[in-house]
């Protein structure tokens, strides 16, 4: 299925590696480091106007991207898991 997680961005939830609240994930020095090679290494993609709420880590096996989103963990985990592509 397609998942759709804002700003026209959709993705197939298959190539979906795992979804991650930045409130709290942002404190660990690890993911913060992993976020930021992203960012150096052109990995990153913003499908939001608004300040994100989390981002999602997809592989389609060849490469990996990270996409903010301005939609909750639980959002975006429903969307993928029902194929819901349209805007909340």
């Amino acid at each position: 299925m397609i998942c759709h997680v804002g700003a026209g961005k959709l993705i197939k939830d298959g190539n979906i590696v795992g979804i991650f609240d930045l409130d709290g994930e942002m404190t660990t020095k690890a993911t913060a480091e992993f976020l930021k090679n992203a960012e150096k290494g052109g990995r990153t993609t913003t499908a939001s106007f608004d300040i994100p709420r989390s981002f999602v880590l997809v592989s389609d096996g060849k490469k990996e991207e990270v996409i903010f989103t301005r939609l909750t963990v639980s959002s975006v985990a429903k969307r993928a898991e029902t194929g819901i592509t349209g805007e909340e």
